[in-house]
């Protein structure tokens, strides 16, 4: 096994665990809204395409949203309870988090910068190669490992049909052997 150079920024672990262990898009990570979490009941809906899905997430992942928040400036954070969005974006010149002053909000994290920070820092931590869909892939796997019906998992990753998880059953099946 290689020894991380160094680990996650916490500010990044929100989003991190959110894909890999959620199975959550980034398209749908950078479209959360502050009012999709509920941190008291340890709850984050995701919105998709003409769906809703709510996850009861550990307390671990709600501890990493909640240290992730308190990183951002005050005049810069999310309102509670509002259309803003959860996850804003930053700016490695400045090292501060960006504010769309247009809309009067914090600026949207985009689909594209989540796939890019995950990437810099898996390899910062030193680890193989991996993306955001190598992330969501190991969840999908996770779920098919721990026996889950087909239709749990349809539903839970937003799947569209049952073919589409052949080919995480074959490779499941070879991980076995």
């Amino acid at each position: 096994m290689v020894k991380p150079i160094r680990k996650f920024r916490k500010n990044n672990l929100a989003i991190v665990h959110l894909v890999r262990y959620v199975g959550v898009r980034p398209k749908e990570i950078a479209l959360l809204n502050i009012n999709n979490v509920n941190l008291a009941q340890s709850l984050i809906e995701i919105k998709g395409e003409g769906s809703r899905r709510t996850y009861r997430l550990p307390k671990s992942h709600m501890t990493y949203i909640r240290d992730y928040l308190k990183t951002i400036d005050p005049l810069k954070k999310p309102t509670w309870k509002s259309d803003q969005p959860l996850f804003v974006a930053f700016n490695n010149q400045s090292k501060d988090y960006q504010y769309d002053y247009r809309n009067d909000q914090p600026k949207r994290l985009s689909a594209r910068s989540i796939q890019k920070m995950i990437k810099d820092e898996v390899q910062l931590a030193g680890l193989r190669k991996l993306s955001a869909k190598h992330l969501r892939n190991s969840c999908i796997l996770d779920h098919i490992q721990r026996g889950r019906s087909e239709k749990e998992i349809l539903a839970h990753f937003h799947l569209t049909h049952r073919y589409s998880l052949r080919r995480y059953k074959q490779y499941a099946m070879v991980l076995e052997d």
